[in-house]
Order: C-alpha cells, then sequence, then structure tokens
C-alpha cells in the first residue's frame, strides 16, 4: 500500500505553503472574463466604455465588386461618395485637390471639376456618450475664410488645415438591406457630417477567442489552485500541518491514490490468470 511522508515531501509543502498567502490574494482576484473584456476592438467595431455595448460595423465595408455608398448633397450642389473602415474602390485613378497620396481616401465630392477628399480610412469607430461615430480626416485642404468667416473659392487656407468627415451611426433593427447614409450638413466647407442609419449599428454579442467550454475550465483551474493552496496555507499555519497533512483532505486523496494503487497492481494479475490456459 501506497503512504505518504518523507523529509523531501515535508519540505516542498513548507516551502510552498509560504509564498501560498501571496497566490491565494491573486488567483481570488482573477477573473478570466474581466481579461476577456479587455481585449482589445476587431477592427470597424467599438465597445462603449460607459455601457458596455459592442457593435460590430464590419458588414458595412464595401469591397471586391460592391458599389460605393452614394450619397445626395441635396442644396448642397455636390453628390457624396464614400465607404464604410475602408477606401473608396477605384480612388487610385482620382486627382485629388491639394493631396498627393490618394490611395487611402475614404470619402470625396466633386464641385466645379474638382474632386475634393474628405479624409483618409479609418477602421477605429468610437461612441462619444451614447452615440457611435467613425471620423475621417487629412483630407483636402480647406478653403480660405473671408473676413466674415465665409469661403473663399479657389483658394486655400494657408494654416494646412484639412477636410474632415464625421459619420454617425443609429441603430434600425427594422431596417432591412443595405444602410442608408445622409449627408447632413458642413461648416466652411471643412467638415462634413453623415448620418448612418442600419441594424449593424445595434448591440450586439462580442465574439470571444475562447469558447464557453474554454472559459469554464479557466475558472475551474482558477478554484482548484484556490482550494489547494488555500487549505495547504490553513493547514499549515492554523492546524499546524506537517507532510502530506497539510493537503486539504488529505484523508480523501490518500484513499484515492490508494485505490488507484491497488487496480494497478491487480490489473496485471488478472491479465495474466485470463490469458492462463484452461
Amino acid at each position: 500500500m501506497w503512504r505518504p511522508g518523507g523529509s523531501r515531501t515535508s519540505n516542498f509543502l513548507a516551502s510552498a505553503s509560504t509564498i501560498a498567502a501571496a497566490l491565494l490574494i491573486g488567483l481570488s482576484q482573477a477573473n478570466p472574463l474581466a481579461v476577456l473584456s479587455e481585449l482589445p476592438d476587431p477592427p470597424c467595431s467599438a465597445t462603449s466604455n460607459r455601457t458596455g455595448t459592442f457593435v460590430d460595423l464590419h458588414s458595412l465595408i464595401r469591397k471586391g465588386h460592391d458599389d460605393n455608398y452614394l450619397v445626395s448633397g441635396y442644396d448642397y450642389n455636390s453628390n457624396f461618395t464614400l465607404n464604410i473602415c475602408a477606401p473608396v474602390l477605384s480612388s487610385d485613378s482620382l486627382d485629388f485637390h491639394a493631396l498627393s497620396d490618394a490611395h487611402n481616401v475614404s470619402a470625396f465630392y466633386q464641385k466645379g471639376g474638382i474632386t475634393y477628399s474628405l479624409g483618409r480610412a479609418s477602421s477605429t469607430p468610437k461612441f462619444r456618450g451614447r452615440k457611435l461615430i467613425l471620423e475621417y480626416t487629412g483630407g483636402s485642404l480647406c478653403p480660405k475664410l473671408d473676413s466674415n468667416g465665409g469661403p473663399v473659392d479657389g483658394k486655400d487656407n494657408e494654416d494646412g488645415y484639412r477636410k474632415g468627415a464625421l459619420l454617425s451611426f443609429t441603430c434600425d433593427r427594422e431596417l432591412i438591406g443595405p444602410a442608408r447614409v445622409s449627408f447632413v450638413g458642413q461648416q466652411n466647407e471643412c467638415s462634413y457630417w453623415f448620418d448612418v442609419r442600419t441594424s449593424s449599428a445595434c448591440a450586439t454579442v462580442k465574439q470571444q477567442p475562447l469558447g464557453p467550454v474554454a472559459i469554464f475550465g479557466i475558472i475551474f483551474l482558477v478554484a482548484l489552485l484556490v482550494y489547494f493552496i488555500g487549505g495547504c496555507f490553513y493547514q499549515r499555519t492554523v492546524l499546524h500541518a506537517r507532510g502530506w497533512r497539510q493537503v486539504p483532505h488529505w484523508q480523501t486523496w490518500l484513499g484515492a491514490l490508494n485505490f488507484i494503487w491497488v487496480r494497478r497492481l491487480l490489473f496485471p494479475a488478472r491479465w495474466f490468470s485470463f490469458r492462463r490456459p484452461g
């Protein structure tokens, strides 16, 4: 029969119990779900720090053989072309005003035979309060302003200010089909605001790299470590136990080990007895 004991075992458990308090505190505070929630959001998605709401806009990206989003400017007398979280399709063939690099433009419009960029692609939407927004910056140069604060046609500002676009997303669960993008307004032909109404802007479940089984396994292992380390610490410091008696419920574990040991010895004997010719 297998029996516990030995100075090496006692010394090992004695050394382990000296650091058990620190490990117990760390493990008891470990929260696998909290660690997963702190993982960075995938591209074109965002999590609200205020409410924990997660929104994934990845399905709104136009790519491949899709068409860009075409938005009417109404009284602005220009229409807009844009993409969400990605550059507009076939932007390399366009010549943008006061912009040397054209391959990463996410929104533009044409006016008076000139093509103006409204900013470079961004795949990092964010929550501003309860509102989800996506900003494009670094477009064509903004026009120069006159003494009344109005834009001057044909003249760029000398301070380097560039055009940009702000996309505000609205959740619409009843909308079936493509997102509806509307032009809301502009200021000094420098800042442009669009509203995107789509069901993709509604809260959804964040996909975790670990499945439910893996998360349960992590929680179980943390609980098991807390049980053993905390039990050893209690048995040694409070009950002054030594050797294997420091292990919590050591009698139960000893009985289980003895059962396994006996079964291990009996299995070969039964096997040879079965194989013996009659």
